[in-house]
């Protein structure tokens, strides 16, 4: 059996995926209304709601490495409904797992409106 070598800065979730040609790096300087730093959930998404909510916005998002690398790619995998551990009132702990829910509402939208090919089922 072949030892697995982790790098600590890229996405588990990403091997065993075709190789990605990254962009080239960027060779003049941009004009934009919005430059994202990052591409991970929070610049990936902010970037889509961006360009949804403001289809004119110039909008640049900037990566070092790929998508998905980093804190974004080590993950769990995991979507939970709620996590409070510090106050578990029961009104608390209600409207935290509306919210919660509907996060997870609004992710499996997400994925069937543009019919990504990704793992997601929801069970548990």
């Amino acid at each position: 059996m072949t030892e697995r070598v982790f790098d600590d800065n890229a996405s588990v979730w990403l091997d065993g995926a075709p190789p990605e040609t990254p962009a080239p790096a960027l060779a003049r300087d941009l004009d934009v209304d919005v430059a994202i730093i990052g591409g991970g959930f929070t610049g990936v998404s902010t970037a889509y709601y961006l360009r949804k909510q403001h289809p004119n916005l110039g909008i640049a998002l900037l990566e070092a490495r790929t998508l998905a690398n980093g804190a974004s790619g080590r993950n769990g995998g995991l979507v939970l409904n709620g996590i409070t551990v510090l106050d578990p009132s029961p009104d608390l702990v209600v409207r935290e797992h509306a919210i919660t829910n509907a996060a997870i509402d609004d992710l499996d939208a997400l994925i069937r409106e543009h019919a990504l090919d990704v793992r997601f089922a929801r069970t548990g």
